[in-house]
C-alpha cells in the first residue's frame, strides 16, 4: 500500500492509503519516513534487518518492475543515512 501522511485541521496526523500514485514525467516522487511510503501489509514472515526481497512495482504504462529492497534497521532514516 502507498500512504501519505497529513495533518488535519486539528493538527491530528493520520496516513491515508492511496488507490494510486500520479507519477508525472520528469517530476521526482520522494517516498520517506514519515511522510509518503510504501507499507508492506500480509506478510507471510517477518523481515530481518540485513536481509533483501523483492518488490514488484505495477505502472500502468510501464507495466511491472521487480526491484530488490534491502531491510533496514528500526529509526533507519534510508538507505543512505542508514
Amino acid at each position: 500500500m502507498i500512504h501519505v501522511v497529513e495533518a488535519d485541521s486539528a493538527g491530528i496526523i493520520r496516513m491515508t492509503p492511496l488507490d494510486a500514485l500520479d507519477l508525472p514525467p520528469n517530476t521526482p516522487v520522494v517516498m520517506a519516513p514519515g511522510d509518503m511510503h510504501v507499507m508492506l501489509v500480509d506478510l507471510p514472515k517477518k523481515l530481518e534487518e540485513g536481509t533483501t526481497f523483492p518488490l514488484t512495482l505495477a505502472f500502468e504504462m510501464a507495466g511491472e518492475v521487480t526491484i530488490e529492497v534491502r531491510v533496514l534497521g528500526p529509526g533507519s532514516s534510508g538507505p543512505d543515512g542508514e
